[in-house]
């Protein structure tokens, strides 16, 4: 593992433990259109980009600890996965794992880290196997796992 993802990573544990909850305070805010869709994303901090995606029945006020600390040496990203928050709700079929790809687009980023908690960690690991390019690290926590099917009796 680098010396700079262990970094990463144990800035993530230590904020996530340690740290009160208080209201991040975003640089730049807006929608960014996707395929059918519109996505709340929220930017602060400068440096090499970091993007946090929440977790299921949540949105993107769960990183509120971590946003203000990461900004402080990275340009930090974190939106409202489509269904969630401020996004716009499911119509047609989509993919996550490609509303990120059209996010990274729109805010004109070419490679980041890349860090998702439970549905957060499924969007994070589809895209990184279909963009491996525009991944330079991968930050995992309970990942959900996408594409399971559960056999006949398990269901």
């Amino acid at each position: 593992m680098t010396k700079h993802l262990k970094s990463l990573l144990l800035a993530l544990l230590f904020v996530t433990f340690f740290s009160t909850f208080i209201e991040a305070k975003p640089t730049k805010h807006g929608f960014a259109k996707v395929s059918n869709a519109k996505l709340y994303y929220e930017v602060a901090g400068k440096g090499e980009p970091l993007i946090l995606i929440h977790g299921g029945n949540m949105d993107r006020r769960m990183w509120d600890a971590q946003f203000d600390v990461f900004a402080e040496h990275y340009k930090v990203i974190r939106y409202d996965v489509r269904g969630f928050g401020k996004s716009d709700k499911q119509v047609k079929p989509f993919a996550h794992h490609q509303d990120l790809y059209d996010l990274m687009k729109f805010l004109h980023i070419e490679k980041a880290y890349i860090v998702g908690l439970s549905l957060g960690g499924a969007i994070a690991t589809d895209f990184t196997l279909t963009h491996p390019e525009m991944v330079k690290a991968l930050v995992l926590s309970c990942p959900g796992i996408v594409g399971f099917q559960f056999s006949p009796e398990a269901q």
